[in-house]
């Protein structure tokens, strides 16, 4: 008998079969949509990454205590990952602006003077990017000037896109401007990596939410205020503290926002949102259950809190409409046939209220753009590893 061999699941659709053969057409269209969505939107995360600022190479490597300005080996790799995400190896790509094999490192340098590059520090980097620039690309595919690509999006689209806001997009799926330019350790183990991007569906359908949902979503401005205020309270503190003597403490700092911030309850009423997650949520939860509250244990409440307000005070106002983003779900929206916001059922009623709709389609296109990711993800996780074997 021969031994069982394990199965891989795949999705095919055409082998499936029913008494009504209509539900394969419907299948196979939906299938098509899917594919062509993510195609749309993972050409739209390639031109961002052409738009990627030339003076990350620059960017500040955090340490333990400071920053400090990355060495010439780690601005070597940066400006690397920075010359394949504005110059792409693509297959299929039938757009304006493929770049003939023997004019890549040519386009490089031209890239390079357009943004004001100097030209000493343009041979600089010709010096750190060239040899991966000559490398040999696999039959099929072309170079694309991304950077063009971006370049030509922002004379259509206007100011509501430039070289900083194309993180918008990018930070939910790469993390931190720091790990997209990490250099790939082949020694390092990467079985947590599959895991790590199991939640790429979460963040597509976080970012959709927040550029195209109805509701308000957290008050970061209010959010921003109120752990300033308790990081202000805090650092007064000195411990060991009795936990009553804290949540007191608290209540004096935050009357002005409710009268019940003397119980970890009152405190986690203010700190509470739809969509939003707190670390120092977490501790007010631990701190109910303690009888005394050590020097750590504050010293580690003020820094968490101090964190929470900056990140805060950073998202205010960032929920909404983009041009951009528009533009971008719209062109999706026209390649793959439906809309995001669900039809109308009905005129604007004369109340001056907004038309009722059917349900946004938000979880389709949450996995047209996790697909989308994954695939542009999993491309620079394949240039990193290139780089570190070429090296």
């Amino acid at each position: 008998m021969k031994p069982e061999l394990p199965t891989t699941q795949r999705a095919y659709p055409l082998r499936l079969t029913g008494d009504d053969p209509r539900w394969r057409d419907r299948l196979w269209r939906t299938h098509l949509a899917v594919n062509r969505g993510a195609a749309a939107f993972g050409d739209w995360l390639l031109t961002l990454r052409g738009g990627l600022d030339h003076l990350l190479a620059e960017h500040p490597i955090k340490e333990k205590t400071s920053h400090r300005a990355p060495n010439v080996d780690e601005r070597r790799d940066r400006r690397i990952l920075l010359a394949l995400s504005w110059l792409t190896v693509e297959v299929g790509y039938a757009g304006p602006h493929v770049v003939p094999t023997d004019r890549v490192v040519e386009t490089f340098r031209e890239i390079l003077l357009n943004r004001g590059v100097p030209e000493a520090e343009v041979r600089e980097w010709q010096t750190d990017c060239a040899d991966s620039l000559r490398a040999t690309i696999k039959d099929g595919a072309v170079w694309v000037n991304r950077s063009a690509a971006f370049d030509a999006a922002t004379v259509q689209l206007g100011p509501s896109l430039n070289r900083e806001e194309v993180w918008d997009l990018l930070l939910p799926f790469f993390g931190s401007k720091t790990g997209y330019l990490e250099p790939l350790l082949l020694e390092k183990d990467e079985a947590g990596s599959e895991e790590k991007a199991k939640d790429l569906v979460q963040k597509a359908g976080q970012w959709l939410s927040s550029r195209f949902g109805t509701g308000h979503g957290a008050d970061f401005t209010r959010l921003a205020a109120v752990y300033n205020a308790m990081t202000v309270a805090v650092a007064k503190a000195t411990g060991p503290m009795e936990r009553e003597g804290f949540f007191v403490q608290m209540s004096e700092a935050l009357e002005e926002y409710t009268p019940s911030a003397a119980t970890p309850e009152g405190i986690l009423s203010l700190i509470s949102g739809p969509g939003y997650k707190s670390a120092t949520r977490n501790l007010v939860k631990a701190f109910g259950t303690q009888p005394i509250l050590s020097a750590d244990d504050l010293a580690k409440f003020l820094k968490t809190t101090a964190e929470d307000a900056e990140a805060s005070r950073a998202k205010a106002g960032g929920k909404g409409h983009r041009e951009w983003s528009d533009r971008l779900v719209a062109e999706v929206e026209a390649v793959c046939g439906f809309t995001y916001l669900g039809s109308l059922k009905s005129e604007q009623p004369n109340n001056g209220e907004a038309p009722e709709r059917e349900a946004a389609r938000h979880s389709e296109f949450a996995v047209m753009l996790d697909h989308a990711a994954r695939r542009v993800s999993l491309a620079h996780t394949w240039a990193k590893r290139a780089e570190a074997e070429r090296r």
